[in-house]
């Protein structure tokens, strides 16, 4: 199973900063915070995402930041996302916009015993 992205965007480059070191606290790898700079510069800190990809996350995550804004980047599978994503979503005086994202699959979910069905406007509202 390819694993999924979760991205943090925080509007504090040291929040981000902090973010990151409390999941490595937390034993939590893979993580990389990339940050763009008010000129437009992108810097990066973090190794744990490995080479190729790495540079291909931060390239379209980087495009995605607005001057002085920072991304904490998280790799892996979407089942061992919980726990980060619930340090995060409480982290910092401005918590962070949180998401995740899944791997494209080719079908559904495996051992999904209920075909989707819309809900009634009702519910929705």
């Amino acid at each position: 199973m390819k694993p999924a992205v979760l991205a943090a965007y925080f509007a504090r480059r040291d929040d981000a900063r902090r973010a990151l070191q409390l999941l490595r606290r937390k034993r939590i790898r893979g993580a990389a915070v990339v940050h763009k700079s008010d000129t437009g510069r992108i810097e990066s800190h973090g190794r744990a995402l490995g080479g190729a990809g790495l540079r291909r996350l931060i390239a379209s995550h980087s495009r995605w930041l607005a001057s002085d804004e920072s991304v904490v980047l998280l790799r892996a599978p979407i089942t061992a996302l919980r726990r980060p994503g619930a340090l995060l979503q409480e982290f910092g005086e401005i918590p962070p916009a949180i998401f995740v994202l899944n791997p494209k699959r080719a079908g559904p979910i495996e051992g999904s015993e209920h075909p989707a069905i819309p809900l009634p406007l009702a519910e929705i509202e």
